[in-house]
């Protein structure tokens, strides 16, 4: 019997995330592309995938080129969708979160402000609220990492504002 998509994506990730098994979870992705090289959610998927596999990758060997390998493949997957879906706000988090780990700070907090505007516009990909606060959080910790106390402190303060049950001590 076949598996509908959804149990397919479900899959992937189990095997991703549980049994860092990337091999199967990356095959299983690239079957359900194949079918339909539109398909937004195997495609973040996979970039997710990717991007698991690579910071595995750098823990194992930190020397090896795989680590950057992976991340630009992952940077591809979100890029697509962005073509396809030009208001998916997850897709934007997702680049911030590659520039940022490349050191390209003002490239990521492009994402996240773009992530931000849609949020705010009304756009979201499956929860507002996680998606506000996660562009919100990644954008505060980026800016504290570079000394931008000000720009810090009104991520917190858009966060209190957007978000008034939110607990911010571990931030």
């Amino acid at each position: 019997m076949l598996k509908s998509r959804l149990d397919q994506l479900e899959n992937a990730q189990y095997l991703a995330t549980i049994e860092k098994n990337y091999t199967d979870a990356l095959e299983i992705v690239d079957a359900l592309l194949h079918e339909d090289p539109d398909d937004v959610d195997a495609l973040r998927l996979k970039g997710n995938i990717l991007d698991l596999k690579s910071l595995d990758q750098k823990t194992e060997n930190p020397a090896s080129s795989s680590y950057e390998k992976y991340q630009e493949k992952a940077r591809c997957c979100y890029a697509a969708i962005l073509k396809i879906s030009p208001n998916n706000t997850v897709a934007h988090i997702d680049l911030g979160d590659y520039w940022s780990r490349k050191e390209e700070y003002g490239k990521a907090v492009l994402y996240y402000n773009k992530a931000i505007e849609l949020l705010n516009k009304g756009h979201f990909f499956c929860d507002r609220e996680e998606e506000l606060k996660e562009a919100l959080i990644s954008k505060a910790e980026l800016l504290k990492e570079v000394g931008d106390s000000e720009g810090y402190d009104k991520c917190l303060q858009d966060l209190k504002k957007w978000l008034p049950n939110i607990d911010l001590s571990g931030i």
